[in-house]
């Protein structure tokens, strides 16, 4: 099944196409869109306007609230970090075919966005979805957001600010309404998408691989289940969380060795702890063929 896009970005597209007397021959709508549509709609406005900041102009078109749930659970966060944590992990909402992590790098904190499928991600979408979440910090933060960059890097484009930032207190927290959000959120994931619970795990360990250690309480947590219903499913299924893990290290792995990524990078991003336990995991694989 195709990954799908919230309509909210199709229609930031359609409102910057009109800005700039671009047409585009695509009415809005309230349904999700197909991926590949999104992704073509990018690649035309951006060679019809030969706009280099297209994806960043646009993203200021998109009004707080465009994106749904996910905005709602970031601006009653009682954190930043939480505030990116539930980012991170509800962000399929938003958009299935990309994944979000969270990793601190010296005094800095990093927000990556990753294709789910290994490739690489259009400049302008890139551009437009980090500039979204840039102006959601802000606007969740009130009068003390951290100053957010931007990095266009062609292998994980980026935002940055002070890791320090992770720890401010949000004004408008309201964290008992923030549980009763996440559990309908919990739910609208695996309603919407219709996916066996191997699927669910699947796509919360992508996100979060690389982030912090992910434990199987960790995500029976972020489903809305126990642990011991978490892993009665998975059983049922024919798999278990364990080997999902290993399944989804060796997958991104295997795409970030194709771009000729360095092992320090592709151990960091597939959640191991030391290089040395990356290479011990690749021999493993190549062992089983």
């Amino acid at each position: 099944m195709e990954p799908t896009v919230s309509p909210a970005t199709v229609r930031a597209i359609l409102a910057y196409a009109a800005h700039r007397c671009i047409p585009i021959g695509i009415e809005p709508r309230e349904s999700r869109y197909p991926f590949s549509e999104v992704a073509d709609l990018w690649s035309r406005v951006e060679r019809i306007s030969g706009d280099t900041l297209v994806g960043r102009r646009a993203a200021q078109l998109a009004p707080f609230g465009a994106f749904g749930i996910v905005e709602q659970l970031m601006l009653l966060s009682e954190t930043l970090e939480r505030c990116v944590h539930r980012l991170v992990s509800f962000y399929p909402t938003v958009n299935e075919a990309f994944a979000l992590t969270l990793r601190a790098r010296g005094d800095s904190a990093l927000i990556q966005l990753h294709a789910c499928d290994g490739g690489k991600i259009q400049v302008a979408y890139a551009d437009f979805v980090l500039t979204s979440i840039a102006k959601r910090i802000v606007a969740t933060s009130g009068d003390r957001w951290p100053k957010i960059i931007l990095r266009r890097d062609p292998s994980s484009p980026h935002l940055f600010f002070e890791r320090a930032a992770l720890r401010m207190q949000l004004p408008f927290a309201d964290e008992e309404l923030c549980e009763i959000l996440q559990s309908v959120a919990t739910r609208r994931l695996h309603d919407n998408q219709r996916k066996t619970t191997t699927q669910l795990v699947s796509e919360i360990v992508l996100h979060r691989l690389g982030t912090s250690a992910i434990t199987l309480g960790d995500v029976a947590q972020a489903l809305g289940v126990s642990p011991r219903t978490l892993q009665r499913q998975l059983i049922e299924e024919g798999t278990s969380y364990r080997a999902i893990v290993e399944s989804s290290r060796r997958n991104i792995a295997a795409r970030l060795l194709d771009r000729r990524m360095p092992a320090k990078g592709i151990a960091e991003r597939t959640g191991f702890v030391e290089v040395r336990s990356f290479r011990r995991a690749r021999r493993r694989w190549s062992d089983r063929g």
